[in-house]
């Protein structure tokens, strides 16, 4: 007999719902391989053809929200996948990593200076939020740039 598809998310549902009579509005879904996720406004249906997962944790810096990074690993499973942000000549892309295939300081200083994600569009939306943040930051240097040549 084969276990639900679903079966480990339903788990952790169910240890959301023990903390909150409200747990749907700690998940997401989307349907499988279109589109972007949006929020829970009821327990999920668990349809085999959609994706669910507990939003993402995020810290807003500015207003802008950036995915929170691991700070361990708990899985040290020979296959365990992660991803960290990877500069190429052509930009800026989710690089996959192993721990398992990495030398353990390279790892570790990846993980301490918080560049290690759980997933893809995790490292995605980091590099989005810094360029808004980076945008913001230029925005404010040239407005006080121009406020100095109006005083001067």
């Amino acid at each position: 007999m084969n276990k639900h598809p679903h079966a480990e998310l339903m788990k952790q549902y169910a240890e959301d719902a023990m903390k909150t009579a409200t747990p749907w509005r700690l998940w997401e879904t989307r349907q499988k391989d279109n589109g972007g996720w949006c929020d829970l406004i009821q327990h999920p249906q668990w349809y085999l053809g959609s994706e669910y997962r507990r939003k993402p944790k995020v810290v807003k810096i500015d207003g802008v929200a950036f995915p929170v990074a691991i700070t361990s690993t708990f899985n040290d499973s020979e296959n365990q996948e992660y991803f960290t942000i990877n500069v190429t000549d052509s930009g800026v892309a989710a690089a996959r990593i192993k721990r398992s295939s990495m030398k353990v300081d390279k790892f570790q200083a990846l993980l301490n200076q918080g560049m290690i994600f759980e997933n893809a569009e995790d490292c995605k939306r980091y590099v989005e939020a810094l360029t808004e943040l980076n945008k913001k930051i230029i925005s404010r240097l040239d407005e006080n740039s121009q406020k100095e040549n109006s005083n001067g």
